[in-house]
């Protein structure tokens, strides 16, 4: 069963950042974006564009590098308990950090 916060992360998500872009289109923090209102769209148009792309772009390298070392690992012909941990560090890592 998912919890509240899990349920609702992306809407969450969703939500303060356009509350943090309006705080910041109100009062900007750098004031090169101060009086520019165009500058201000153009810089936030181009971070959230590229924000989406790697969005995007980062699950297909992930896939390509699982794909590829699911391969090499399953490849070995002297498979022995190193083998886990040539290509497994991550998944390591990941279960060592909970």
């Amino acid at each position: 069963m998912l919890t509240a916060i899990e349920k609702y992360r992306l809407p969450i998500s969703a939500g303060l950042l356009v509350l943090f872009l309006a705080w910041e289109t109100a009062n900007p923090f750098f004031a090169y974006f101060r009086g520019r209102p165009a500058e201000r769209r153009r810089h936030g148009f181009r971070n959230l564009i590229f924000g989406a792309f790697n969005a995007l772009l980062i699950p297909f390298g992930f896939v390509a590098a699982w794909t590829w070392a699911a391969r090499t690992h399953h490849s070995d012909p002297q498979m022995d308990v190193t083998t886990a941990t040539r290509l497994h560090v991550g998944e390591i890592a990941h279960c060592g950090s909970r």
